[in-house]
């Protein structure tokens, strides 16, 4: 789970590389006070 932007590391808006080859990309944000994580975008490179 690494941030999207670099230069903002706490930031709320994420994102995580996953699949066996890394061939997928999910960009998430965390919405800390209401306690919910809501995806914004998958890529799926096949």
């Amino acid at each position: 789970m690494d941030p999207f932007w670099p230069r903002n590391p706490e930031g709320n808006l994420r994102k995580m590389v996953f699949g066996p080859n890394s061939e997928a990309l999910l960009v998430y944000l965390i919405l800390e006070q209401q306690r919910r994580v809501v995806g914004i975008g998958l890529i799926w490179l096949d």
